[in-house]
Parts: C-alpha cells; structure tokens; sequence
C-alpha cells in the first residue's frame, strides 16, 4: 500500500491549496504550518485513494468470480403471446390497465 501516489499528491495539493496560496502570499502567515497541512493531506488523500483501490478490486474480484460460473452465454426468456400481462398506466396512487 503506497501512500504518496501522484494522484495523491494533486488530490492533497488541491485540498491544501487555499492555505498554501495564503501563506505565499501574506508575509505574516507560517509557511510551515502550511507546508504540514499539506503533507498531512497528502497522507489523507493517499489513505483513501487506497481504500477506494481496494473496494474497486473486491468489487471486480467478486464481479469476476460469479461472471466464471456461467458458461458466458445470456439467456432471454419471453413468454407466449397470449400469456403477455397488458401494459399498466400508473397514475398518482392508482393503477389504470391501459
């Protein structure tokens, strides 16, 4: 799990970007201070971009896994003709057969 990635570093930058701005531009604000914020949303922004990798890979593990018990053919049911239920128009509370 890496923590500094370079989407992590322009996700922390643009989370501490208006405190680095300030401390650039007003002589009397400490730049440390600002520089610290900026490590530590680094660090954040690392954390979850990671948590969020790791949901989208469960996802795509568990995705994979059930696409592997189907032979990958779709099957589409279509009832008879005359079996088909008539189109309902469904209208504030009600249901109007159409």
């Amino acid at each position: 799990m890496r923590l500094i990635t370079p989407g992590s570093l322009v996700l922390g930058l643009a989370l501490s970007a208006p405190t680095l701005i300030d401390a650039f531009n007003d002589p009397s604000a400490d730049v440390a201070a600002a520089l610290l914020r900026f490590v530590l949303a680094v660090v954040v922004a690392g954390a979850g971009l990671s948590f969020v990798s790791g949901l989208v890979a469960m996802y795509r593990a568990q995705h994979d896994h059930a696409g592997s018990e189907s032979d990958g053919a779709t099957t589409i049911t279509t009832l008879p003709a005359g079996e088909r239920p008539s189109p309902t128009i469904i209208a504030s509370d009600e249901v109007l057969p159409a």
